[in-house]
Protein backbone atom coordinates (compact mmCIF):
# COMPACT_ATOMS: atom_id res chain seq x y z
CA UNK A 1 0.00 0.00 0.00
CA UNK A 2 1.23 3.48 -0.78
CA UNK A 3 1.48 4.92 2.75
CA UNK A 4 1.48 8.58 3.74
CA UNK A 5 5.09 8.18 4.92
CA UNK A 6 6.13 6.70 1.59
CA UNK A 7 4.29 9.47 -0.25
CA UNK A 8 6.09 12.18 1.75
CA UNK A 9 9.43 10.45 1.09
CA UNK A 10 8.60 10.27 -2.61
CA UNK A 11 7.74 13.96 -2.74
CA UNK A 12 10.78 15.12 -0.76
CA UNK A 13 13.17 13.13 -2.92
CA UNK A 14 11.37 13.97 -6.14
CA UNK A 15 11.64 17.69 -5.46
CA UNK A 16 15.41 17.34 -5.75
CA UNK A 17 15.30 15.31 -8.96
CA UNK A 18 12.59 16.74 -11.16
CA UNK A 19 13.56 20.29 -12.06
CA UNK A 20 13.44 19.67 -15.78
CA UNK A 21 10.17 17.73 -15.67
CA UNK A 22 8.00 20.47 -14.14
CA UNK A 23 5.36 21.56 -16.59
CA UNK A 24 5.15 25.37 -16.51
CA UNK A 25 2.36 27.37 -18.09
CA UNK A 26 4.68 29.12 -20.54
CA UNK A 27 6.18 25.80 -21.67
CA UNK A 28 2.91 23.96 -22.04
CA UNK A 29 1.81 23.01 -25.53
CA UNK A 30 -1.93 23.06 -26.08
CA UNK A 31 -3.40 19.61 -26.48
CA UNK A 32 -5.74 19.26 -29.42
CA UNK A 33 -8.68 16.95 -28.82
CA UNK A 34 -7.77 14.78 -31.80
CA UNK A 35 -4.00 14.71 -31.27
CA UNK A 36 -2.54 11.22 -30.95
CA UNK A 37 -1.21 10.04 -27.60
CA UNK A 38 -2.27 10.22 -23.98
CA UNK A 39 -2.70 13.63 -22.40
CA UNK A 40 -3.47 14.33 -18.76
CA UNK A 41 -4.94 17.66 -17.63
CA UNK A 42 -4.75 18.86 -14.04
CA UNK A 43 -8.03 20.52 -13.01
CA UNK A 44 -7.01 20.75 -9.34
CA UNK A 45 -5.73 23.90 -7.55
CA UNK A 46 -2.39 22.17 -6.77
CA UNK A 47 0.48 20.64 -8.66
CA UNK A 48 -0.05 16.92 -9.18
CA UNK A 49 2.54 14.15 -9.54
CA UNK A 50 1.60 11.45 -12.03
CA UNK A 51 2.80 7.90 -12.65
CA UNK A 52 1.65 5.95 -15.71
CA UNK A 53 1.51 2.21 -16.29
CA UNK A 54 0.82 0.28 -19.50
CA UNK A 55 1.55 -2.95 -21.26
CA UNK A 56 4.42 -2.76 -23.76
CA UNK A 57 5.32 -5.90 -25.70
CA UNK A 58 3.40 -8.03 -23.21
CA UNK A 59 5.14 -6.62 -20.12
CA UNK A 60 3.66 -4.12 -17.67
CA UNK A 61 5.85 -0.99 -17.54
CA UNK A 62 5.39 1.97 -15.19
CA UNK A 63 6.94 5.42 -15.63
CA UNK A 64 6.97 8.59 -13.56
CA UNK A 65 6.92 11.20 -12.41
CA UNK A 66 5.27 13.91 -14.45
CA UNK A 67 4.72 17.07 -12.42
CA UNK A 68 1.74 18.97 -13.80
CA UNK A 69 0.83 22.50 -12.73
CA UNK A 70 -2.78 23.49 -12.00
CA UNK A 71 -4.95 24.03 -15.09
CA UNK A 72 -2.22 22.60 -17.33
CA UNK A 73 -1.96 19.47 -19.46
CA UNK A 74 0.98 17.18 -20.17
CA UNK A 75 1.62 14.71 -22.96
CA UNK A 76 2.39 11.41 -21.22
CA UNK A 77 2.48 9.49 -24.52
CA UNK A 78 3.36 11.42 -27.69
CA UNK A 79 2.29 8.94 -30.36
CA UNK A 80 -0.83 7.00 -31.33
CA UNK A 81 -1.96 4.73 -28.54
CA UNK A 82 -1.15 1.05 -28.93
CA UNK A 83 -2.55 -0.12 -25.57
CA UNK A 84 -6.28 0.04 -24.86
CA UNK A 85 -5.82 0.23 -21.10
CA UNK A 86 -3.58 2.70 -19.28
CA UNK A 87 -3.04 2.92 -15.52
CA UNK A 88 -2.72 6.24 -13.70
CA UNK A 89 -1.71 7.18 -10.14
CA UNK A 90 -1.71 10.86 -9.10
CA UNK A 91 -0.78 12.53 -5.82
CA UNK A 92 -0.86 16.11 -4.59
CA UNK A 93 2.24 17.96 -3.29
CA UNK A 94 1.57 16.68 0.24
CA UNK A 95 1.56 13.02 -0.78
CA UNK A 96 -2.20 12.60 -0.62
CA UNK A 97 -3.51 10.38 -3.37
CA UNK A 98 -5.73 12.27 -5.81
CA UNK A 99 -6.33 9.49 -8.32
CA UNK A 100 -5.91 5.80 -7.63
CA UNK A 101 -7.66 2.52 -8.20
CA UNK A 102 -7.22 -1.22 -7.80
CA UNK A 103 -4.36 -2.05 -10.18
CA UNK A 104 -0.94 -2.39 -8.52
CA UNK A 105 1.80 -0.18 -9.91
CA UNK A 106 5.44 -0.11 -8.82
CA UNK A 107 6.93 3.35 -8.25
CA UNK A 108 9.98 4.93 -6.67
CA UNK A 109 10.76 8.44 -5.42
CA UNK A 110 12.85 9.64 -8.35
CA UNK A 111 12.20 9.37 -12.09
CA UNK A 112 11.63 5.74 -12.97
CA UNK A 113 10.83 3.15 -15.59
CA UNK A 114 9.99 -0.16 -13.95
CA UNK A 115 9.15 -3.43 -15.70
CA UNK A 116 6.56 -5.58 -13.95
CA UNK A 117 3.71 -4.85 -11.55
CA UNK A 118 4.17 -7.56 -8.94
CA UNK A 119 6.36 -7.94 -5.87
CA UNK A 120 7.14 -4.21 -5.85
CA UNK A 121 8.39 -4.16 -2.27
CA UNK A 122 10.61 -7.23 -2.57
CA UNK A 123 12.19 -5.69 -5.67
CA UNK A 124 12.99 -2.47 -3.79
CA UNK A 125 10.13 -0.30 -5.04
CA UNK A 126 7.05 1.25 -3.47
CA UNK A 127 3.61 0.02 -4.49
CA UNK A 128 0.70 2.24 -5.36
CA UNK A 129 -2.71 1.41 -6.77
CA UNK A 130 -3.49 2.92 -10.13
CA UNK A 131 -6.77 3.61 -11.87
CA UNK A 132 -7.45 1.68 -15.06
CA UNK A 133 -8.34 3.99 -17.95
CA UNK A 134 -10.07 2.43 -20.96
CA UNK A 135 -9.03 4.39 -24.06
CA UNK A 136 -11.06 2.18 -26.38
CA UNK A 137 -9.63 2.13 -29.87
CA UNK A 138 -8.70 5.82 -29.92
CA UNK A 139 -5.33 7.03 -31.23
CA UNK A 140 -5.56 9.97 -28.83
CA UNK A 141 -7.08 10.33 -25.38
CA UNK A 142 -7.23 13.19 -22.88
CA UNK A 143 -7.92 12.55 -19.20
CA UNK A 144 -8.78 15.45 -16.87
CA UNK A 145 -8.25 14.97 -13.11
CA UNK A 146 -10.31 16.97 -10.58
CA UNK A 147 -9.66 17.64 -6.85
CA UNK A 148 -12.02 14.95 -5.57
CA UNK A 149 -10.45 12.28 -7.77
CA UNK A 150 -13.17 12.53 -10.39
CA UNK A 151 -12.06 12.26 -13.99
CA UNK A 152 -13.44 13.16 -17.39
CA UNK A 153 -12.14 11.89 -20.67
CA UNK A 154 -12.15 12.83 -24.33
CA UNK A 155 -11.24 10.62 -27.25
Amino acid sequence: MFSAFAARFVLATRALCLGAMVVFADAQVAVAEESPGFHLCNKTPDVINVALGRYKDGTFVSNGWWVIAPEQCADLINRALSARFLYVLATDPFGQVILDGATPICVKPEYFEIRGDSECLTRGYLQGNSREIDTGTADGFTLSVYPDGAVTDEM
